[in-house]
């Protein structure tokens, strides 16, 4: 299923099946042919058969110096077999490996130079009773298996007429079967998660059992990962774990070869015990992290309280009042702001140089129109006319059923109110500093677009996040799957706003041309501080990253695409409004046609104290609580790894 997992060495006595077995997993693999999957290393093969060598009879024939193929360059992309590999000569099998460790091998021989590329997939067998393996070739191999000689007389017939059956009629349907259930899991190989403890505890496994070198848990780690993946598991559970290290663990070389391989049972019970010993840590720092977080929260609502409570009797009176707002989510006031903010965007997108202010719907009249209809008017002409509305006014007219044709007094039709349908870019800064309001951020983008929008409207998303802006989504109708996307994107990295203003302007200008979307605009979420900006600068706002923002944005107002920018503050307006993020921001706005909604990171309602001045009255409190936590986990870590304790 993996290759990169390394070579297969199937171990055991004579006459167990183990060039069969060899042969058939070959056959398993769905990226090669079952035909000429494997490339056999002959026992007696030379030095000159692996690498190639000159054609001497086309050189003496005249025709120039031509090399012949050697076994090596034939394996390439495919499964290269040693058949008892602890009968070949240790020249061969350097060669072997040096290739298959770097991919190649460089060539020096007869004033020649030249390289060999090739990639291949080690199988070997391998009889204990020929001799033990050097350290350096067993540990070239990913994983082992062990063929036991079988003593029940029941297996033993029936493993000779599966033999012979396969040998008459080749591989059976079952074969096909297993073959197909490899390819759908190697394409399920990148979506399974690995949980915390998995890593961590196959390093510790090698050190416990005194492994020698760094590969066994790794190729731990990608054995079970590829079991999850066989089985249509999207996690690595502890079973994958313990199955993955039996089989890449139990050839390995212990104490520089001094020690025996680790057996079946002994790699079982240290692999449960490391996975044990891991997730009980990983509950324990999750606990303590609640407790401290618990702890620092309790300070910084007393903090509040005390804070109120010296502002005199009517604060404390509004403290009643006080609603806590979830982290994450705008307060109500706040949100009717920004939705009577971002109307004006929405309501004429690309007015350039015209008030926005009026209603985001317009009432139109017509038959076939989506909207909600508002009133019935008179009809100009017969084909404006609803045949309900018209045939119901002749009937009360006339106190009866109406003459055909119906008299154009009557003629009555629908005035509908339509909301516009328009095409939008949502580009989100996914900083620290906006990442807390992204969760509010989908709420208010939802209800915006169920309030001004037409059902049909289109919403793409542009993520700027690992020091790159990504195109996660173009527009697209499916507006939940875009607002429930932005929540999960991960914070950090530089901000290129640059990058992300101008894949919202090229996916716009694409619409327009493809779809003909007629009223697009832009929605950033930043605090519009572009990254990164040049050391030295004394005037950041003059420096390259936000001379290209500013750029982006007048290229954006010459294409009537307005920009509504949602800033997330982490400093008080008053501050916020002499720096250079917010000077962006205003620039942003004016020349795209488009507005600014300056959103407070934390708005503590009723209260003249920030987050940061509260933090700053506990602040001996929170420190006195992390050095008692850093003690306890300082106490933790010795007792666990003193001698006779858990991991030591």
């Amino acid at each position: 299923m993996d290759p990169a997992v390394g070579g297969l060495l199937i171990r055991g006595p004579t006459g167990t099946g183990k060039s069969t077995i060899a042969r058939t997993a070959a056959g398993l693999c769905p990226w090669l042919d079952p035909g000429s999957a494997v490339v056999t290393v002959p026992l007696g093969t030379t030095e000159d058969n692996i690498l190639g060598s000159p054609d001497i009879a086309m050189l003496l024939g005249g025709e120039g110096f031509h090399a012949r193929e050697g076994l090596l360059a034939r394996a390439d992309g495919r499964i290269l077999l040693l058949d008892d590999i602890g009968l070949m000569p240790d020249t061969n099998l350097d060669l072997i490996l040096e290739a298959s460790a770097d991919g190649g091998l460089d060539l020096e021989r007869d004033g020649v130079s030249a390289r060999i590329e090739t990639r291949f997939t080690l199988l070997a067998t391998w009889n204990p009773a020929s001799g033990p393996l050097r350290p350096r070739v067993a540990d070239r191999f990913g994983i082992s298996v062990d063929t036991d000689p079988l003593s029940d007389l029941s297996a033993r017939s029936s493993a000779s007429v599966r033999a012979l059956a396969s040998s008459v009629r080749g591989p059976s349907a079952g074969a096909g079967d297993l073959r197909e259930a490899i390819r759908l899991a190697r394409r399920r190989l990148g979506e399974v998660r690995l949980p915390g403890w998995l890593v961590p505890s196959a390093a510790l496994l090698s050190s416990r059992l005194k492994l020698d070198g760094q590969r066994a848990e790794i190729s731990s780690v990608r054995t079970a990962i590829a079991i999850a993946a066989l089985h249509g598991r999207r996690s690595v559970s502890g079973e994958d774990f313990e199955r993955g290290a039996v089989l890449a663990v139990c050839h390995r070389t212990r104490m520089g070869g001094s020690a025996s391989a680790p057996g079946r049972d002994e790699v079982i019970a240290a692999a449960r015990e490391c996975r044990r010993i891991f997730e009980q840590g990983l509950e324990e720092s999750a606990r303590s992290l609640e407790e401290f977080t618990d702890s620092l929260m309790h300070g910084i609502r007393e903090a509040i309280g005390s804070a109120l409570r010296e502002q005199g009797s009517s604060a404390a009176e509004r403290q009643a009042d006080f609603e806590p707002v979830p982290y994450g989510r705008f307060s109500a006031d706040l949100r009717k702001r920004s939705l009577r903010l971002l109307s004006k965007v929405i309501s004429n997108p690309g007015a350039r140089g015209r008030s926005c202010s009026g209603p985001a719907s317009r009432m139109v009249t017509g038959k076939g129109l989506r909207g909600r209809r508002v009133r019935l008017v008179p009809a100009l002409t017969a084909e404006e006319c609803d045949v309900l509305p018209t045939v119901r006014a002749a009937i009360l007219a006339r106190g009866g059923l109406p003459v055909v044709p119906v008299s154009a007094d009557f003629w009555r039709r629908w005035e509908v109110s339509v909301r516009p349908a328009v095409t939008s870019m949502l580009v989100v800064d996914a900083s620290m500093s906006s990442q807390a309001y992204l969760q509010g951020l989908g709420d208010i983008l939802t209800e915006v677009f169920a309030q001004f929008f037409d059902p049909l409207s289109k919403v793409g998303l542009i993520a700027i996040t690992r020091g790159g802006a990504e195109l996660v989504f173009t527009p697209t109708r499916n507006r939940r799957r875009v607002f429930g996307r932005v929540k999960d994107l991960v914070p950090g990295g530089n901000s290129p706003l640059a990058d992300g203003l101008y894949l919202a302007r090229r996916e716009l200008s694409k619409s327009r041309r493809t779809e003909g979307a007629r009223n697009c605009f832009v929605m950033l979420v930043s605090d519009c501080y572009p990254e990164p900006v040049p050391p030295g600068r004394s005037d950041i706002y003059e420096s390259e990253p936000y001379t290209r923002v500013r750029l982006e944005a007048r290229a954006l107002g010459s294409a009537r695409m307005p920009v509504a920018i949602l800033d997330p503050m982490n400093v008080s307006s008053e501050i916020a409004e002499s720096l250079p993020g917010r000077r962006l921001a205003r620039f942003v706005a004016r020349a795209s046609s488009g507005v600014l909604i300056p959103v407070p990171s934390e708005k503590i309602r009723h209260s003249g104290f920030s987050v940061a001045q509260l933090l700053g009255v506990e602040r001996e409190r929170g420190r006195k609580l992390a050095q008692q936590i850093a003690n306890q986990l300082e106490v933790y870590r010795k007792q666990q790894t003193q001698p006779g304790g858990p991991i030591g």
